[in-house]
């Protein structure tokens, strides 16, 4: 203490610099995803969206000239849930990389809903649940180091289609949410849109039983089109051996289906349909420091859309109609892990 005391003002401000440094290095904090080999999981995700009508606008023209079309009073409530759970096993580890990963498809759930309501009142519902082919069943995976990719095979004493195993995202682990390097507790680092569809769909495809073909194209160009212009992560505090992140996500999508018209479309009509989709969440996850392992997993926000079909033809007359529907709505995810 004397001696830093006797210390001249210019040494003192010498040393500073690297007495900051040092004071920054042992303020970092390392977060590993190394969770030991036979470690076991149960792993529970629950989703929710929620979307209504909010505006609809409708344009008609024959021969050019915009058609009365009366009122658009009527409703449109679209809903959308899953709800699966998983055990995992971690089969083996290599340095800070999961190299082996058992998992069993306990429980599979997903439902989907549309509600309308007429300008008259009257109400449909279309309702459908799905399931999947996984339900019940076990696949191991292995990492293959040389190929650089992870390679799927059903678990012992069991047997199925090969092409159940395609398309399954082996690594569930959340660990693509940390920072490369140590990080301070407010420090924040930059994600993108694999890491988002990653988040959003940790268990990759599910196989569910009744195959929509269109809705897989739907699915498909969803994701081409899809661009994250904010994926911010923020490590918010260390408490008690638990980590706690924060991060807010601005994405967005658009992309144009045009359906295939069948021999009755009358000639020379042409139909096509683009989709908008916008995302502003938040969310939060939580990692344990010790074991190394994620331990949940929240996200909420809101989700806009806005649907456009446009027709045109001509013949005896000359016909363009164009509609465009937007909705609103809400989105949720919790994904536990035990």
């Amino acid at each position: 203490m004397k001696r830093a005391i006797l210390l001249s003002a210019a040494t003192c401000a010498v040393l500073s610099l690297p007495t900051v440094a040092l004071s920054s290095i042992l303020d970092e904090v390392t977060l590993a995803n190394t969770p030991k080999e036979g470690s076991t999981f149960t792993k529970t995700l629950v989703s929710e969206l929620n979307m209504e009508l909010v505006d609809m606008d409708l344009r008609v023209l024959v021969n050019g000239e915009e058609q009365d079309v009366g009122a658009n009073d009527i409703e449109v409530k679209i809903t959308s849930s899953d709800s699966f759970t998983m055990s995992e096993s971690i089969l083996g580890m290599d340095g800070d990389r999961i190299t082996g990963v058992s998992r069993k498809y306990e429980e599979l759930a997903s439902a989907q809903g549309q509600d309308f309501t007429g300008p008259d009142g009257e109400s449909q519902s279309d309702d459908k649940e799905k399931e999947s082919l996984l339900e019940g069943k076990t696949i191991t995976f292995k990492w293959d180091a040389d190929d650089d990719s992870w390679g799927a095979a059903w678990g012992e004493d069991e047997d199925g289609d090969a092409e159940l195993l395609e398309d399954l995202e082996a690594d569930s682990s959340l660990g693509w949410l940390l920072p490369g390097n140590p990080i301070e507790v407010g420090g924040s680092w930059e994600l993108g849109v694999d890491e988002f569809n990653r988040t959003m769909d940790p268990f990759g495809k599910l196989h569910w039983e009744e195959k929509d073909p269109e809705q897989e194209l739907f699915n498909e160009a969803f994701e081409e089109g899809l661009e994250v212009s904010e994926f911010t992560a923020t490590l918010k505090s260390v408490e008690d051996g638990v980590a706690t992140i924060t991060f807010v996500v601005e994405a967005a999508t658009s992309f144009e289906m045009t359906p295939e018209l069948g021999d009755e479309a009358p000639e020379n009509f042409e139909m096509s349909n683009s989709f908008e989709f916008g995302f502003e969440l938040e969310g939060t996850l939580t990692w344990n420091m010790e074991a190394h392992h994620a331990i949940a997993l929240s996200i909420e926000g809101d989700v806009i859309r806005e649907d456009t079909m446009e027709q045109s033809g001509s013949g005896e007359m000359e016909f363009e109609v164009t509609q465009i529907q937007s909705f609103e709505g809400t989105y949720s995810l919790e994904l536990t892990i035990e």
